[in-house]
């Protein structure tokens, strides 16, 4: 997303590891950076997580997360993912085991229903919130907001991201277009 006061990519990924498995990885590598190089406005995060699903999409997972701010550390935790051609929804709810503790809601909508045979409406709702549960405050959140048309894999249109960091809630804005490629 190219916004008015960062950029912004992200890759999703989110797949069995054979078809039919009940075993998958899911991740989403997230980088944003202002435009005018400040390494304090640089950020990157990657969780990478293998996944046993259960039953209907329900399921847990084990892995490990990244970011520039706080290092590497393990992750674990319950999760909930259906997908159709239409449709994605992911819900995961992480335990960071590290010495502070953060619980995380993690959360991502996408509809992306046919308009005629060659453009359908893309839209998606993606939310975090970060719990420090040691010092009992409000860590990190995001809510990103995307509604466009896509046709056949590319999907492009106006977006949204609320970034919310610490106790004191700073939030950073950023409003801008999307563009956006589907790999299948």
């Amino acid at each position: 997303m190219l916004g008015n006061n960062r950029l912004f990519f992200q890759s999703l990924i989110s797949k069995p590891f054979a078809p039919g498995s009940r075993f998958g990885l899911f991740t989403i590598a997230v980088f944003q950076a202002g435009y005018n190089n400040d390494p304090n406005e640089t950020e990157l995060a990657i969780p990478v997580q293998a996944s046993y699903r259960f039953w209907k999409g329900f399921g847990a997972f084990v892995g490990m997360a990244m970011n520039n701010k706080s290092g590497m550390h393990p992750v674990v935790g319950p999760q909930f993912v259906s997908a159709k051609p239409t449709y994605l929804i992911v819900v995961n709810g992480r335990y960071l085991l590290t010495a502070d503790h953060n619980y995380e809601v993690f959360a991502l909508v996408e509809y992306k229903p046919k308009l005629n045979a060659r453009w359908s409406l893309y839209s998606r709702a993606q939310g975090l919130y970060s719990y420090n549960s040691d010092s009992e405050f409000h860590d990190r959140s995001f809510f990103y907001l995307r509604l466009g048309l896509q046709r056949n894999a590319f999907s492009f249109g106006p977006g949204a991201n609320l970034d919310v960091y610490g106790p004191d809630k700073t939030l950073k804005e950023n409003y801008g277009v999307y563009f956006r490629w589907e790999f299948r």
